[in-house]
């Protein structure tokens, strides 16, 4: 069968970008971006958002993407549920919401990052009955993945929600048991709550499934 990526490139995505992208998921943020050559596609992109989530380097992350946008061989679907919500989500976390918002409101409604962004940017205004909207309507849409819960306890987390944050990492962990990401917010929860013991066991498993993050 006939291979072929968002780009509409018929030999579809490199083994290169879609290592990177899985080593950004890991958090292995340095490590991804070693692999990045030639022709960048959507994988690319993702993996570099991972320099703002991961390392906290927003500024980073939204020097890369604002190029991205520039970006000949990233047209269409590419530039609309990646390239611009990635932006947005890096320009809400620098302060620069009216343009976080203005690039949110135009990406698609049925579009995982789109509506992570939408969330992370009520977040950053203070609207928290708005952001739970978002992270709502980002489960339904992702059910029965972890995707959905995943980010609601990270939001939670950031809110000082934190036994909302273990509820939803926990049903998280139920939907992909060796997803590190669920289990390090669940040990933070713990963390911030004094259960220290609690939270050391929740990092190791974490650890587990992610050992070079260097968070856990």
């Amino acid at each position: 069968r006939t291979a072929f990526d968002l780009e509409g490139r018929s030999a579809g995505y490199t083994p290169l970008h879609l290592r990177a992208r899985a080593l950004a998921s890991l958090h292995e943020v340095t490590a991804a971006e070693g692999l990045e050559s030639g022709p960048l596609d959507t994988n690319s992109y993702q993996a570099i958002s991972a320099r703002g989530s991961t390392l906290g380097d927003w500024a980073g992350a939204a020097r890369r993407l604002e190029a991205g946008r520039n970006d000949p061989a990233l047209v269409g679907d590419a530039q609309v549920t990646v390239v611009r919500p990635l932006l947005a989500e890096a320009y809400a976390h620098l302060g620069r919401l009216d343009q976080a918002k203005a690039l949110a409101a135009a990406t698609p409604l049925d579009c995982y990052r789109c509506l992570v962004t939408r969330g992370e940017i009520a977040t950053l205004e203070g609207d928290g009955a708005a952001a739970d909207q978002w992270w709502a309507e980002l489960e339904r849409q992702t059910q029965p993945r972890a995707l959905g819960p995943t980010e609601w306890a990270r939001n939670l987390l950031v809110r000082g929600d934190l036994d909302g944050a273990i509820v939803h990492a926990k049903r998280a962990h139920q939907f992909s048991p060796r997803y590190a990401d669920p289990l390090a917010l669940w040990g933070e929860a713990l963390l911030r709550k004094g259960d220290l013991a609690g939270a050391i066991a929740k990092f190791s498993q974490a650890d587990a499934s992610a050992p070079r993050w260097g968070r856990n």
